[in-house]
């Protein structure tokens, strides 16, 4: 959390953990320039100069600009950032590792990928299976007649999952 002023005012463990900031960097008072341009240097911000990072993000808050973004680190966590403006200036910034999550969500589109592949080559399997067990039942009329109780078989002959 940042002041009107945009210096640090309050901060938790887990966010000292997530960027591994040395101890003497962060502080109450701590302008938050400072912190943004420790991460441009660091590459956490994406590419282009680090003295525009800062601008920009500074820009931001001070307009009191709501966000949300993700971003990927060269580490290969995924970071959430959430980002909301306070009554009378400053701003609260909330940070999450969200990379469990993104790789959950990997398997299970994955997942349903695969299945509706499953299911496209049944249906497209089936009219062939139906097809054979119409042609089956024209050749069992003509040998047996009409009096021949129809097969259930075509239900066995495609299965869709």
């Amino acid at each position: 959390m940042v002041d009107k002023n945009m210096c640090l005012v309050a901060w938790n463990n887990q966010y000292l953990k997530l960027f591994d900031y040395p101890k003497d960097l962060v502080y109450v008072g701590c302008p938050i320039a400072d912190l943004i341009r420790y991460n441009a240097e660091r590459g956490e911000c994406g590419p282009g100069p680090v003295e525009e990072h800062v601008r920009k993000r500074i820009h931001w808050m001070k307009v009191g600009s709501a966000h949300e973004f993700e971003r990927i680190r060269k580490d290969g966590l995924v970071i959430q950032m959430r980002g909301n403006p306070i009554e009378g200036g400053g701003f609260v910034t909330t940070f999450a590792d969200i990379t469990a999550f993104r790789e959950n969500e990997a398997i299970l589109e994955e997942r349903v990928s695969d299945r509706t592949r499953q299911l496209a080559d049944a249906l497209t399997e089936q009219p062939a299976c139906l097809g054979t067990s119409r042609q089956s039942q024209s050749i069992k009329k003509s040998l047996f007649g009409s009096s021949q109780p129809r097969s259930t078989s075509t239900h066995a002959c495609c299965s869709l999952v």
